[in-house]
C-alpha cells in the first residue's frame, strides 16, 4: 500500500479553515471597580466648587469677609438636573447649564449668558476661562467633594435654598411661615 499524500493535505486543511473561523468573544470588563468607572468628566463636574484663584475677576469672584467675620467664599455648585447656583455665598445667581465636550453653556434665571471652557478638570480642581459679556476671567476652582445625588438632598437647589434669597418686598408674619 503506497502513502497516499491527500490524507495529511485533507487533515492540513481543515485544521487551517478552523483556525480563521471567528469565535464570539465575551467583552472584556470595563474595570474591576464599577465605583471608578462613575468617575468621569460630568460626574467631577457635579459638585459644590469653591474659588480658590481668579486673573480678571468680576465682583461676583471676590471672596469677602462680612461684619460678622464669616468667609463669604465665591464658587459655583454644578447639580444634577443641569441647574447652577453660582456665589452659594454672596450673590447668588441660579440658571441651567448644558455640557458639549469642554464648554459649559450658562443661561441664568435674570437672561444673563455665560460660557465657561474647562481648562483642566480633575477630582480635586476646575479651572476656566469664563466668557461673559466680552469679558474673560480666568478661574481656579477647588473641589470641596460635596455632591448630592438627590436633588432633593441638596441644600443648595431652589426649592431647599429659597430661605435664602430676600424677598421683593417686606414680608408678614404669614409669609414669613
Amino acid at each position: 500500500m503506497r502513502n497516499n499524500p491527500i490524507l495529511p493535505i485533507l487533515l492540513l486543511s481543515i485544521l487551517l479553515s478552523n483556525c480563521g473561523t471567528q469565535t464570539q468573544k465575551t467583552p472584556d470588563k470595563i474595570s474591576d471597580n464599577p465605583e471608578k468607572v462613575k468617575e468621569d468628566s460630568f460626574h467631577y463636574l457635579r459638585q459644590y466648587w469653591q474659588l480658590a484663584d481668579a486673573d480678571h475677576p468680576t465682583s461676583r469672584d471676590i471672596s469677602f469677609t462680612n461684619n460678622e467675620g464669616i468667609l463669604l467664599q465665591s464658587g459655583l455648585v454644578l447639580m444634577n438636573d443641569s441647574s447652577l447656583l453660582e456665589n452659594p455665598a454672596g450673590d447668588m445667581a441660579y440658571g441651567k447649564y448644558k455640557v458639549n465636550g469642554n464648554v459649559i453653556n450658562v443661561t441664568f434665571d435674570n437672561g444673563r449668558k455665560a460660557v465657561y471652557n474647562i481648562q483642566h478638570l480633575s477630582s480635586d480642581t476646575l479651572q476656566v476661562k469664563r466668557i461673559e459679556n466680552k469679558h474673560t476671567s480666568e478661574l481656579s476652582y477647588s473641589a470641596t467633594s460635596t455632591s448630592w445625588p438627590e436633588l432633593d438632598k441638596n441644600p443648595f437647589s431652589k426649592q431647599n435654598y429659597a430661605w435664602s434669597i430676600k424677598p421683593k418686598k417686606a414680608e408678614d408674619s404669614t409669609g414669613i411661615k
